[in-house]
């Protein structure tokens, strides 16, 4: 009997895992656009602002180094819901390499600022959420 409680509890434990994981999936937003000239796409999810990464960022032309992303910082703005966002870049290795610093428009899915990468140098970046994934 305590085998049988035992197991119903670690399936429903399970299950719950994986509804949670299945939400956090669903709430990947991709972006699309540039830093500067470097065309890049961007899945990251906000709702996941206390975990080690929020999602990460490829150059197009080098789609297999992947920067993982982890938000600083996202306040209201104004009542219109643009987010002030700063966003931490880290390398495949994990130093730091790069911090967004934007407005994202929560409701015509723009996320635009400055880009400033490890040497100091910044950078315009314009990205704009695709729902075609």
């Amino acid at each position: 009997m305590k085998k049988i409680l035992l197991f119903t509890i670690l399936t429903v434990l399970m299950a719950v895992g994986t509804v949670k994981t299945a939400k956090a999936q669903d709430n990947i937003q991709k972006y699309t656009g540039k830093i500067g000239q470097y065309e890049i796409t961007m899945f990251v999810n906000f709702s996941m602002y206390d975990s080690d990464s929020i999602g990460y960022y490829y150059y197009n032309n080098r789609p297999n180094t992947k920067f993982k992303l982890i938000q600083t910082e996202m306040v209201a703005i104004n009542a219109h819901g643009s987010m002030h966002v700063v966003l931490k870049e880290y390398t495949p290795k994990g130093a730091h390499s790069g911090t967004f610093d934007g407005q994202m428009e929560c409701r015509g899915g723009g996320f635009q600022g400055k880009f400033t990468n490890s040497k100091g140098k910044k950078f315009e970046f314009e990205l704009w959420e695709q729902y075609d994934f």
